[in-house]
């Protein structure tokens, strides 16, 4: 099963905002309140020319999965920084992979006040112990690292 990434902040062709307009009932999530994933996309031809396929180079994994792992939530960083109006598709198991990083929780600077789970994944992205950061801090911190690469 497919899913897609939209922008917020985009601007859509109008064919494509209404499709997803229709589903009012699975109307996707917003982790970082710039960019919204749904749990389907768009027929092909309704976005022939703004699809941006999620690649998981499988010959690196095999290799170093983590190395994968990363370049495809790089691949996600720009397109989750840019304002494209293109729509990001992929299957399923390849954004829960994502949805699943400490990288993403920081994104997100989601940790319902889980202050251990925040402090670890903070070691793990940035290599040494959280001091002061606040979440707002390391959220911009790993946009900033990513833009980086």
């Amino acid at each position: 099963m497919n899913y897609s990434m939209i922008s917020e902040s985009a601007a859509l062709p109008i064919e494509v905002s209404d499709w997803y307009a229709s589903f009012t009932a699975r109307g996707g999530v917003s982790h970082d309140t710039a960019n919204r994933i749904y749990p389907h996309a768009p027929p092909a031809e309704l976005i022939r020319g703004i699809e941006e396929t999620l690649v998981y180079n499988s010959v690196l994994a095999e290799a170093d999965q983590q190395a994968a792992l990363m370049s495809m939530i790089g691949q996600a960083v720009v397109f989750m920084l840019g304002d494209s109006g293109h729509v990001l598709t992929g299957h399923s198991s390849l954004f829960s992979m994502m949805h699943n990083t400490p990288q993403h929780r920081i994104w997100c600077a989601r940790y319902e006040d889980n202050q251990a789970q925040y402090g670890a994944d903070f070691n793990i992205v940035f290599g040494y112990a959280q001091t002061n950061e606040t979440l707002a801090q390391a959220s911009e911190m790993i946009k900033q690292y990513f833009i980086g690469l």
